[in-house]
C-alpha cells in the first residue's frame, strides 16, 4: 500500500481527538477509544506474562474446571448448539471472518459456562477464523471471561436469552445467520 504508515495507539488517539474536535464526540468515538484501551491493556499483559497467557490455569494459576469435549466444541464451531443466538454468531464468523466484541463475549461465555469446554479451544478457533485476530487481545479476553485472567471477580457468564432480547429483539440477526442461510453462503 503506497504511502501507508504504521499506526500506533497514540496516532490513532490523536486522529480520534482531531475528529471529535471537528465533528464532536459520539458513542462510536467513545467505543473506539474504549476498545483501543482494552487492546493496549492486553498488549501489556502479554508483555508482562508471556506464555502464561496461553495456559489453562491462566495468569492467576486457577483451575477453571473445564475439560476437553471434542463433540461439544465441534457443535459450537459449526453453530449447532441449543442457542440460536450463539449459532448465528458462529455462522457469521464462518462466513465473514469477523464478529463483534459483544458476540465474541456471548459465544465465549456459552462455550465456557454452558458447554464446560476448555477455553483454549475457543481461543484457538477464534485465532484460526478471525480476520482481525490479535494474540494478546484474543487470549487475554478469553482468560478474562474464563476467570483465570486479571479480573478478581472471576468467571463471566452472559445470560444468552437476555442478550438476544436486548441486541436482536426482532430476530433479524438470527434470521440472517440461520443455519439454512449459513449453508447457502459457505
Amino acid at each position: 500500500m503506497a504511502g501507508a504508515r504504521l499506526c500506533i495507539p497514540r496516532q490513532i488517539v490523536a486522529e480520534l481527538q482531531d475528529y471529535e474536535a471537528q465533528y464532536g464526540a459520539n458513542d462510536s468515538t467513545y467505543w473506539l477509544y474504549f476498545e483501543l484501551l482494552w487492546r493496549e491493556y492486553f498488549q501489556w499483559l502479554h508483555y508482562r506474562y508471556g506464555n502464561r497467557l496461553y495456559l489453562l490455569r491462566g495468569i492467576r494459576n486457577q483451575d477453571p474446571l473445564l475439560s476437553k469435549n471434542p463433540k461439544a466444541l465441534a457443535g459450537w464451531c459449526e453453530g449447532k448448539t441449543a442457542a440460536p443466538f450463539v449459532n448465528a454468531f458462529m455462522h457469521q464468523l464462518r462466513n465473514t471472518g469477523w464478529m463483534s466484541n459483544r458476540g465474541r463475549q456471548i459465544v465465549a461465555s456459552y462455550l465456557i459456562n454452558q458447554l464446560g469446554v476448555d477455553w483454549r479451544d475457543g481461543a484457538a478457533w477464534f485465532e484460526a477464523q478471525l480476520i482481525d485476530y490479535d494474540p494478546a487481545s484474543n487470549w487475554g479476553n478469553w482468560q478474562y471471561l474464563t476467570g483465570v485472567g486479571t479480573d478478581p471477580r472471576g468467571r463471566r457468564e452472559f445470560n444468552i436469552g437476555k442478550q438476544q432480547r436486548e441486541y436482536d429483539p426482532a430476530g433479524a440477526f438470527v434470521g440472517k445467520y440461520s443455519h439454512r442461510h449459513a449453508q447457502r453462503t459457505s
